[in-house]
């Protein structure tokens, strides 16, 4: 894990003082250090390139399910409304919690192999941020929330939630 961290922060390092110009870096400091950046830099891309298949694999699969998810809202959003009645009506809450902190919890571990890590990192934290109001449920709020979304909601809200399911989806997929 310590390796990971210095790989990070060396990542971090390098875009804050460089920000690929390197000839302020090199004028800011000897031939040396660059050297022994660019070696550490090699060897976390090494790394990456190891550990990183299953973590990708898990930003691929998240990906392609809030695709499906989307894409199923949009177009068939009746048997969508249906399923979703089904399948959430009389569920708790606080086990209905545990999907959106598993995802969340994934995302931020898999943000690392990714082009966009502070956003996928805010969209786990979000998603950590949603399993927790699901369990605490201050006030009912999440339970009138659900009652809401399942009876309430027009079949353009679950359309408009495909939307934003696909679009999330896609963009996740392309910073893969």
């Amino acid at each position: 894990m310590s390796s990971y961290f210095t790989c990070y922060f060396t990542w971090w390092f390098f875009g804050l003082t460089a920000r690929g110009n390197f000839n302020r870096l090199l004028a800011s400091s000897g031939q040396k250090d660059i050297h022994l950046l660019m070696v550490t830099i090699t060897s976390c891309n090494k790394q990456k390139e190891r550990a990183g298949v299953s973590m990708e694999w898990i930003l691929y699969i998240i990906s392609l399910l809030w695709i499906g998810a989307g894409s199923c809202l949009i177009l068939y959003t009746q048997q969508s409304r249906v399923f979703l009645k089904k399948a959430l009506r009389g569920v708790d809450l606080k086990l209905l919690s545990i999907v959106p902190i598993t995802i969340g919890a994934l995302l931020i571990a898999a943000a690392y192999y990714s082009t966009a890590f502070w956003t996928i990192v805010v969209l786990g934290i979000l998603a950590i941020g949603k399993g927790c109001f699901f369990i605490f449920n201050p006030g009912k709020a999440a339970d009138k929330i659900m009652r809401w979304f399942l009876d309430a909601v027009s079949d353009n809200m679950y359309r408009l939630a495909g939307i934003i399911a696909l679009i999330l989806g896609t963009a996740l997929l392309s910073w893969i």
